[in-house]
Formats: structure tokens, sequence, C-alpha cells
């Protein structure tokens, strides 16, 4: 099956709608305020009630803490549906309810009003962008929970909000305010993931980047790893305390912690994973989805279609959500496809622009109880969908299988991601589980309860959204589960540049979700104490680990330079046996991969050696300046990053840029 989802209102077509001559207010029909001028619109009184002109303390206000004059959209995707199927009278019933459900949320709002669409405006009035955008979620939240009645059923309603603020002082024109809106809830309503977006200059076009270059961001991070202690040594010696030895033992015990955690979780990954039983009975529908982003993979795509096709599971459907900016020959091959096999569909997105994006509109067509995301290169085992089904049957909300890379041989690089793959996937996702009770989702070969990934969705807010969407399900007291026989493969980057790109964006979207996600998880009364403390190590303390992997650097500079005690004082056993523990934490967890890892899977064995000498001396530290200057790059707000290739040829720019609404 072929189908393509209808493309959200345009822009153009916002400013269009806020031009309508018509809207609705309860049952009484006006003129819309577009076309009478500003004074006929119910936000008029607070609009007048802001200065004209900026207090002499407004500037001392942070510009993002000034309230603002606002106005907030609410669509919603069933509109056409429901105008098809029930008619004018039936879009206007649902449309009214949704405004008494902006008037509860918002009760300091001016009455909402409807327009001839169906959408609901509502003036909330002057609103601080933080409380305002926690009161539309919660409105988005409980409008997809509860849905609306209608004709003695319930429907399920896929609320879009979106709003427009005006300055805190300055002009406020209502025709651009509504205009701004409804062109911000035509961006909520195409991302797909039920969050609020606030109007900005960039909605359409992504976040401007800051023009900062990777070169000095490499410079400068690493400037600061190496000299913030001997800031706190020289801050010591201002106090009047003796600063070597205990700044010097602060950090060999912060790096001892590290190594502690990849200790314990290399010898917690030495025994084998048992695998639920598979229930007797009927085996539970799947839903394999694939979103591909062309043509970045059209060369991948049809290749990756047949591997899953080839996988024996007869209740699994097989959905391909794509997007591209133009028609490809591609497109012909998948039609062909889907026209020969019936348990595939595949779907254009045209709005799309993410990954995420094309998963959440794949779940609106997805028929099955379990749903799996894959990337679009990647091939899953013959068994490894009835494995799926079986953990899901067996309790589980989420199963993480293990990702392998299958182009080892194309380049230095990809051999050398190979090892480390077989590092994570082998040692440190199974570890973590056992470690930590809980599992994360890694991008692909994952598979959700169904219920469960409609509830949350994938944020397209987030660089990490498989990152973020396996925490907010932890939050919501999902079991999130680890199978190492659950395989899939993939492809590697072949070269160092696009292998930068990759880890940049991994890094940056680990730092976001850290930022977003753990304050409520560590505080989370429904989590047990060693999920929360495992929350901590692995969104917290992680990203603390980068700037103390150079710090010891210095601190032996100081010592011998200016106390005269030169290099590392060996004669101290106890620092010794830390300095052993520490180095040799990597070359174990190397040498539990190459234990575990399947004959059929394993390299020799000198690639493995190879591979914990190169990460020793330089990768791990490689992989520690790519942390650090993802964080540079998120707390500067350059969230845009271009898709590393999955073929030979130039670098496509990456479209997924969305402006996370402050």
């Amino acid at each position: 099956m072929t189908t393509t989802l209808p493309t959200p209102p345009s822009a153009d077509e916002a400013q269009r709608r806020a031009g309508r001559p018509r809207v609705r207010v309860g049952s009484r029909a006006r003129r819309h305020p577009a076309q009478q001028g500003p004074r006929e619109l119910p936000a008029q009184a607070w609009l007048d009630g802001l200065p004209g002109r900026p207090s002499p303390w407004t500037a001392l206000v942070p510009r993002s803490l000034r309230p603002r004059a606002t106005v907030v959209a609410l669509d919603w995707a069933e509109r056409e549906q429901v105008l098809a199927e029930h008619g004018p009278a039936a879009v206007r019933e649902v449309a009214a309810r949704l405004a008494d459900a902006v008037r509860t949320a918002l009760p300091a709002a001016d009455a909402p009003v409807v327009t001839a669409d169906g959408q609901v405006l509502a003036p909330v009035g002057a609103r601080r962008p933080g409380p305002l955008k926690q009161a539309l979620q919660q409105l988005v939240d409980r409008l997809r929970a509860e849905g609306v009645p209608l004709a003695g059923t319930t429907l399920s309603i896929t609320p879009a909000v979106g709003w427009g603020a005006a300055p805190a002082i300055g002009p406020r024109p209502v025709p651009e305010l509504v205009a701004q809106a409804l062109e911000a809830a035509g961006q909520a309503r195409a991302r797909l993931d039920a969050v609020p977006v606030a109007w900005t200059p960039q909605t359409d076009t992504g976040r401007r980047l800051l023009g900062h270059r990777t070169r000095r961001q490499v410079l400068l991070t690493s400037l600061v790893a190496l000299t913030w202690p001997l800031g706190v040594v020289l801050a010591s010696l201002t106090l009047g305390v003796e600063p070597a030895d205990w700044v010097f033992r602060v950090v060999v015990l912060g790096l001892l912690l590290t190594a502690a955690t990849l200790w314990l979780e290399s010898v917690l990954a030495l025994p084998a994973a048992p695998l639920p039983p598979l229930p007797e009975g009927r085996r539970p529908r799947l839903t394999a989805v694939i979103p591909a982003d062309l043509p970045n993979e059209a060369a991948t795509i049809v290749e990756t279609v047949h591997a899953f096709l080839r996988v024996d599971y007869a209740e699994a459907e097989v959905i391909v959500a794509y997007n591209t900016p133009r028609p490809l020959p591609v497109e012909a091959e998948l039609r062909a496809l889907a026209a020969a096999h019936e348990r595939l569909t595949v779907l254009h997105v045209p709005f799309s622009r993410s990954k995420a994006q094309n998963v959440n509109a794949a779940l609106q067509v997805a028929g099955g109880e379990v749903i799996g995301v894959f990337d679009a290169d990647h091939h899953p085992a013959p068994d490894s969908f009835a494995r799926a089904a079986a953990w899901i049957a067996g309790g589980a909300d989420v199963v993480q299988g293990r990702c392998v890379i299958r182009n080892s041989d194309e380049s230095p690089v990809s051999a050398l991601v190979a090892r480390e793959f077989d590092v994570i996937y082998g040692v440190s996702h199974l570890g973590r589980a056992r470690l930590h009770g809980f599992a994360i989702f890694g991008g692909s070969n994952g598979w959700f309860r169904a219920d469960l990934l409609r509830r949350l969705l994938l944020r397209t807010d987030m660089l990490t959204e498989d990152i973020d969407v396996s925490m907010r399900a932890l939050l919501a007291g999902a079991e999130l589960v680890y199978d190492p026989e659950m395989r899939s493969t993939e492809l590697a980057p072949v070269t160092v540049a696009r292998w930068w790109r990759q880890r940049a964006r991994w890094a940056q979207g680990w730092f976001q979700v850290s930022l977003a996600r753990l304050g409520a998880i560590v505080t989370s009364p429904r989590l047990a104490l060693r999920q929360r403390v495992g929350a901590a190590v692995l969104l917290g303390w992680r990203e603390v680990t980068p700037w103390l992997s150079l710090a010891v650097l210095p601190l032996l500079v100081w010592s011998t330079w200016f106390d005269g005690t030169p290099g590392i004082p060996l004669n101290v056993p106890s620092l010794v046996l830390a300095l052993l523990f520490t180095s040799l934490a990597g070359p174990f967890q190397t040498w539990v991969a190459y234990r575990t890892t399947p004959a059929e899977l394993r390299a020799p064995a000198r690639r493995y050696a190879v591979y914990a000498l190169m990460s020793l001396l330089w990768y791990a530290e490689l992989k520690n300046v790519v942390a650090r200057v993802a964080q540079l790059k998120e707390w500067l707000g350059e969230r845009r990053w271009v898709t590393t290739p999955r073929t030979t040829g130039t670098v496509v720019p990456a479209a997924q840029t969305a402006e996370v609404a402050a």
C-alpha cells in the first residue's frame, strides 16, 4: 500500500486564514479581527493595558522572563475527517468543546474564538513563556488522553497548539499575533509530537547558527578542561588552603567513580540474558517502522526493505515513512514493492523534516500491537521479530536489541566503530540494564508496546529523540529491557568527518536530555532507588567526566614546577592502585566484549587488542572532546547539524532544526 499524509497549513495559508472575514464566538458570528482592526478582538483589553513605553526597570528583567501579550491557537488533526464523515455541525461541536477545554486550562484568558475552520484562538494576556508552555502541554496531554464526545462516542483528538507573543514593549498588532499563532499551530501539527510550539521568526527555517567554528570550540573547551584545576588551586591559595593534595585526590576520586561503573557494567554483562517464552496461542501483531530521509538514504532503503520482507513473522507489517524535498526514482521502486507485498506500506510524509516526524506519522497508520523503530540501513536478524514479541508478551514495555556493524572492512574508521559497538551493545547496554534496573532505546532495533509509543511520541525538538523517549518512558513507569540476542546490522561512518558529525549530534542530544529530564527522574517517587541513581550516573555524571579526563595533567605540572614534587608520587600504593584501576577499566571492558560476542560476529582477537590500545591512548579522549564541544554548542543554542550520508558524495544538510520553545 502506498499513501501520502495531508500537508498541514503552510505559513501563507495561516496568514490567509488569519484574514478570513468571519469567525464564530459561541453561537454568534462576527467579523474577523483582522478585518475590523485590533479593537474588536476580545484581546484588546489586555493589549491596551500594557505600557507603550518601557519602564526604567524593564531593562533589568531578562527578556525571556518578561510577560508578553499572547494569542494561543489550537488546531486538531481530525478536522478534515470529522467534516467528511459528520459535516460542519460536528466540526463546530468539537471545536466548541475544545474551546471549553482551553478556557478551563487557561482560566485567565478571554473568551476563546472558534474560526470557521474549527480552530480555536484564545487571547491569554501577559504570560511568561515557561508557565504558559507548561499549561498548554497539560492541555494537550489531557485532550489526547480523554478525547472529545461526538455522536455518542469518544473522538480521539490529536491537538496541535501554537502561540504568538508580542514583545513586552512596543507595538502589538493583533492580526499578526493571530497569524503567528496559527502558523505555530500548523508547525506543531506537522511535527506530530504533541508539543506546543512558540512562534519565532525561524519557525519554518530552524534556529540560526551562531557562526562559531567547531575548531575554535575544540580549542576553547580543551583549554578550559586543562586550566580549570589550576583555577581551583589558585582560589585555594587565595583562601589560605593548601590545594595540591586535596584537588588531586578529588580529581582521582572522580575518575575512580567513572572506572568503577565500567568495571561493574563489564562484570554484570558476563552472564547470558534469558529469553521469556513466547506465550502459546495468538502471536501479537507487529509493525516495523523504517523512517527514511531521502535522498540521503536512497541508496540503502530498497535493500533494507527486502531484508525486512525476508523476516519470517506472518503477523508483521512493515511501514516505510519517508520524506524527500523532490521526486526521486527510488520512490517508484518503493511503490512497486508495496504493490507486490501486501504487508508493506510506503508512506510519504510531505511536511516532515526529521526522523521523529516520520515515525509519528507512521503511528497514525500502524496496526500492530507492538511497534519497532529501525533506521534505513538496518537489516534485522530472522528471529528478531519473534524475540521482540516474546519480550513484550512477557511483560516488558520496551525492548532494545543489539546493533552490529556490517561494513567493518570498508575503512579504518568503520573498523574502529565496529569494535566500539561490540563494547557498547555487548557490554554497556546489558551491564547498565542489570546495574540500573532499566535499559535505553538506542534509536534503532527497538520495540515498544504500541499504546506506550503513541502516548509518548518522539520529540522533534530533541537531537536524540531516542534517549529522550527512553527517559520519558521510564518516568511513565514503563519496563525497559535489553536483549543482546535480538540483533540487527547497520552501517558505520567510513570517514572521520562523518564520524564527527554523528557523534557531535549524539553528544549534544544526550546533554539536552540531561538538562530536560535529570531533575524529574532523580526526584520521581515512582522509581526505585537504583533507577534514580542509575539516571544520575547516566545523565548527570557522564556529562561531568569529559571535564575530568585532562585534569590530572595540570595538577602534575603544578606539583612539579611549584611544589617541587616531580611527577606522580609512585611511593603511595593507594594512588598507584587507583591509576591502575582507572586505566585498565577500558581494556577489561573490551576483553568482556570479545568474550561475550557470538562466534559468528566476533572479529579476530588482535582487532580487539588494537581497539583497546587506541581507546586508552587517544580514542576515549577524542570522544571527550566531542562531548565538551557538544555542551558548548548547546549552551550557545547551536542545534542544527548535517546528516551523515549513507552513500558516497556530499553531505546533505539536515532540516531537523526545531526551535525549543522557551
